[in-house]
C-alpha cells in the first residue's frame, strides 16, 4: 500500500472547510453567511497570530522576524496576499464559460 503524505496544514484546511460548509448550510441569508465568514476569519487570524508569537529563547532565528506585533502583522499580511494571489491565479487558469445568448424564437 502506498503511503500518502498529508501535511497538518492540509488536514486543518479540510477540517475548516468541512466546518464552514456545515455552518453555511444552516445560514438562511447573505447576512448570516457573511457573519459566519467573519467569525471564521477572525478565529483563523487569532490562531495564526497566537501560533506565531516568539518563543522567547534568546537567539532563536525563526522567532527573530516575529519579535514584535508589527513584524508578525507584516508577515501575516504577506502570507494573506500570497493566498489571494494563488487563488486569483487558479481562477484565471479556469476555462472560460461562454455566455449564453438568448434564443430568438421569432
Amino acid at each position: 500500500m502506498k503511503s500518502v503524505n498529508i501535511s497538518l496544514g492540509d488536514v486543518a484546511i479540510a477540517v475548516f472547510e468541512g466546518l464552514s460548509d456545515q455552518l453555511f448550510r444552516d445560514a438562511t441569508s447573505c447576512a448570516d453567511r457573511r457573519e459566519i465568514a467573519d467569525g471564521l476569519l477572525t478565529a483563523a487570524i487569532l490562531s495564526w497570530l497566537a501560533a506565531h508569537e516568539p518563543c522567547g529563547e534568546p537567539g532563536c532565528a525563526p522567532c527573530a522576524q516575529l519579535s514584535t506585533e508589527a513584524a508578525r502583522t507584516a508577515v501575516f499580511l504577506r502570507f494573506a496576499e500570497s493566498i489571494a494571489r494563488r487563488r486569483a491565479e487558479v481562477i484565471a487558469s479556469l476555462p472560460k464559460i461562454p455566455s449564453r445568448r438568448p434564443v430568438n424564437f421569432n
